[in-house]
């Protein structure tokens, strides 16, 4: 009977920290603002980007929810050319969907020979928002942030105050903004998208805002607590177990 137990609590556990090493795109949307990030496949995170939004908005004052922002957080696998993966961030008045994998990979696979499937010639770099489906054609300020994996995890401090930068700025940054090249971080292809100039969006970081407080939200937290839940589980199939070997 012991052995059984011990096999179901061992398969229990391997799928508790197999899930948890997962990563899911949550989404959370609210006055306007859509927030997507990448972060491990637990539903505590959708939490975690409901509260990260509504923190944001609360403190933005938000009325004019006709002007659509979409934030992209580690979903987009880019980087500038010869920043060796460093942090990726851009802003721009563009198309609000995110990049199309499946359509950038078939072309640039097309051209090499991989695949048999024909694409009409198309300006280079691929525009990242080119695809064949038929998605979103809305257009407003899209903001794309990428952290150095060698890092650690993102910002919200940051992501916060680009946000506030794309709500205050919008014409200033469809009158700025310029079509820029970058790499393709999933084979190296060049790809190109709008944003504003770098040293604009470093300036952005630096700015000391009186009114912005640290969230108390991170993905680390959130980590931690997911662990000591299942600690916690665990124990509590342990006591029951040794209760009932007493009780015989």
């Amino acid at each position: 009977m012991k052995t059984p137990i011990l096999i179901i609590i061992s398969i229990f556990a391997f799928s508790i920290f197999a899930k948890a090493n997962m990563d899911c795109i949550w989404t959370s949307s609210s006055k306007g603002v859509t927030l997507r990030f990448l972060a491990p496949c637990s539903q505590k995170y959708q939490m975690f980007a409901d509260s990260i939004l509504s923190q944001i908005l609360n403190r933005l004052n938000r009325k004019d929810t006709s002007n659509k922002i979409l934030v992209l957080v580690n979903t987009e696998r880019l980087s500038y050319p010869n920043t060796n993966f460093s942090n990726f961030i851009s802003i721009g008045f563009d198309t609000l969907r995110q990049i199309d994998e499946s359509f950038i990979n078939d072309y640039y696979f097309g051209k090499e020979g991989q695949i048999k499937r024909r694409f009409p010639n198309l300006p280079e770099p691929l525009d990242i928002n080119l695809t064949d489906s038929d998605t979103s054609k809305e257009v407003g300020i899209k903001i794309i942030y990428r952290l150095d994996y060698r890092i650690g995890k993102e910002n919200w401090v940051d992501i916060e105050k680009l946000i506030k930068y794309s709500e205050e700025n919008r014409e200033d940054i469809r009158k700025t903004q310029k079509r820029s090249n970058v790499r393709y971080d999933y084979n190296g292809w060049s790809v190109s998208l709008l944003t504003i100039d770098s040293l604009t969006t470093k300036n952005i970081l630096l700015k000391k805002d009186s009114q912005n407080k640290q969230l108390v939200t991170s993905t680390k937290y959130l980590s931690q607590l997911l662990i000591s839940s299942f600690i916690g589980l665990l124990l509590i199939v342990i006591l029951i177990i040794i209760k009932r070997k007493h009780s015989r």
